[in-house]
């Protein structure tokens, strides 16, 4: 098996507000009028700002001068990607720069073992966008947290990890902690007031502090997306202007997907270089005017280890096939409201089945089993999952659900069903 690696400015701003405060309460006539002239200056300055931006950049909420944000990913479950949870707070220090602390929870259960892994981590980021004062001076928006950054941080990870040791009978608790330092390149965008994506390509290095393990090195691409809190202007969103990027009248029929959340992977330690890929598409079609559809995915999982003078190369291979039925049940709902046409943008219901085939390589036993005999086994499986799908301007969907699976496995007639939760978080390119 391969040795996971885990990648994982003085201001006067206080005074210049009391001496307003005493100010006003002094001449309070002149007071309201400077304020109100202050608020209709800057409604004025809205509104500018506003017609120069693109409807996807209003989407982004460019127009927003946001201070600070709350951030909450989602909760994913699904075959490769644990149960995780981020929650992060993040605050301009400057127009261009901010700084961010979280918190980053992930958990890994097995089905068919007691092997389990935990892993808590506290997160400091400070945040250069690079191109957010060009934009402003442009007019083509306000400084704020959607747009594209260079960023450095550090983060220390409690990492707790419960084996089965079939051999000796013996369940082995190992606590591996260790501290990163990393560079991130990414894209951060708010959309609609309550929600963001966050995504880039992101270099960390990690320095094991309790275990005798080497400091490896790993580049990633990464997808976060959840939900945002932060204090805006209380005005509501012009829906007109948002048609076009929420695609009010879209009736799509058809629709190719592609994920890239998870996409690749890239390690390099002592214990040799090792990549993940992890391509997933899906194509959906929907029954004529109904609510129904047919969606098909594929899933495709590759892992290398490279050999070392200790270790021999190993590779993992998966492949995953779904088919499944959709009912979009709040479809006629969304449209009378005016929010998609009687397309693929609603919440459904899907049940379907799966295929997931898995097979091992390790060179290390070539001496001993033929190739075609190496570990493998082959799984068949039900679901039944709820989940929401969104599509956005020509390009762009979103697709989260959640349930469960029912497998069993076809090689290993001795095993009995078994239960697990389920789900995906899906953002990419559509066409």
């Amino acid at each position: 098996m391969i040795k996971k690696t885990n990648t994982y400015r003085y201001n006067f701003s206080g005074l210049v507000f009391i001496i307003l405060v005493v100010f006003g309460f002094s001449y309070p006539h002149f007071a309201s009028s400077q304020t109100d002239s202050l608020i209709y200056s800057e409604e004025t300055q809205q509104d500018s700002i506003v017609q120069y931006l693109t409807p996807l950049e209003y989407a982004f909420m460019m127009h927003e001068e946001t201070k600070w944000m709350v951030k909450v990913n989602l909760v994913i479950v699904n075959l490769y990607t644990p149960l995780n949870l981020n929650a992060f707070y993040e605050r301009k220090i400057s127009r261009a720069f901010t700084l961010s602390g979280g918190i980053s929870f992930v958990g890994i259960f097995s089905n068919i073992s007691v092997d389990s892994k935990f892993q808590l981590s506290t997160i400091l980021e400070p945040r250069w966008y690079y191109n957010m004062a060009k934009r402003v001076k442009e007019g083509k928006g306000k400084f704020n947290m959607s747009g594209n950054y260079f960023a450095l941080g550090t983060a220390y990870t409690f990492d707790f990890e419960t084996l089965d040791d079939f051999e000796s009978g013996e369940i082995i608790k190992t606590n591996t902690d260790f501290i990163s330092l990393y560079a991130k390149w990414g894209m951060q965008r708010r959309f609609l007031k309550k929600a963001y994506i966050d995504f880039g390509v992101k270099a960390s290095f990690n320095f094991y502090i309790n275990e005798n393990i080497p400091v490896s090195s790993i580049i990633s691409t990464y997808i976060n997306a959840g939900f945002v809190f932060a204090k805006d202007r209380q005005i509501p969103l012009d829906k007109d202007k948002l048609c076009s990027v929420l695609r009010c009248y879209a009736s799509d029929r058809f629709l190719l997907k592609t994920n890239l959340n998870g996409l690749l992977i890239i390690g390099v330690n002592d214990n040799g270089n090792w990549f993940s890929f992890n391509p997933e598409f899906a194509a959906e079609l929907k029954l004529g005017f109904s609510p129904f559809s047919l969606n098909a995915e594929l899933s495709v999982k590759s892992i290398y280890q490279g050999a070392t003078e200790e270790l021999k190369s190993t590779s993992y291979f998966t492949l995953l096939t779904a088919i499944e039925s959709r009912w979009y049940y709040n479809l006629k709902h969304r449209m009378l409201k005016g929010k998609t046409g009687n397309g693929l943008s609603a919440n459904y219901f899907a049940f379907g089945i799966s295929n997931l085939f898995y097979r091992e390589r390790d060179e290390e036993d070539a001496d001993y089993y033929p190739f075609n005999e190496i570990s493998k086994y082959n799984e068949l499986g039900i679901h039944l999952l709820t989940g929401i799908q969104r599509t956005y301007a020509k390009h762009v969907y979103i697709d989260v659900n959640f349930g469960f699976r029912v497998f069993q496995y076809l090689d290993e007639s001795y095993f009995d069903p078994i239960f697990e939760l389920t789900g995906l978080l899906a953002i990419g390119y559509r066409f």
